[in-house]
Order: C-alpha cells, then structure tokens, then sequence
C-alpha cells in the first residue's frame, strides 16, 4: 500500500508543476469563454463599470489554472499559520 503512496505522491509531485504553469485555459471552448469574459470586462472597462463586468474579469481569472493554482496555494500558507496560532 505505501508503495502505492508513493507513487501518487511522485505522479502529483510531477505533474503539478506542469498544471500550474500555464495561463490559458485547457480547451479551445474555455479558451473562446475566457476571452469572452475577458472582452466583457474591458468593455466595462471602457465604458460604464458595472457589477457583472467585474464579476466576468473573477469568472475569467477562475478559469485559469495558474491563477487558480496559486490561490489555493496562498489560502493553504494562510490556513496553516492560522492553524499554528490558534492551536498554541
């Protein structure tokens, strides 16, 4: 079983630089959203800021694996130092 382990763990360990280190999302149909919302903001941008302009530049940025990636590694450092104050 430990063997096992370890190989999902070398398999993650391997492949999780290479999902994070992209920007664009997987797909040409979620590349084609992701402009979309992007276009959607600076539209916004442009002319009249409103809510959902800025809620399609935050549906836009979830799309990408990176920023993703990088969200949850910050929340992660975040609740871990939490964890450790409180647990004192």
């Amino acid at each position: 079983m430990t063997d096992e382990n370890d190989a999902i763990d070398n398999f993650m360990a391997a492949s999780s630089g290479y999902l994070l280190s992209r920007w664009l999302p997987y797909g040409a149909m979620r590349k084609a959203i992701f402009f979309l919302l992007l276009f959607i903001f600076s539209v916004g941008v442009m002319s009249y800021l409103r809510w959902y302009h800025i809620a399609s530049l935050v549906a836009a940025l979830s799309m990408s694996p990176r920023i993703v990636g990088e969200a949850a590694y910050f929340f992660g450092r975040i609740m871990g130092t939490l964890s450790r104050i409180f647990r004192r």
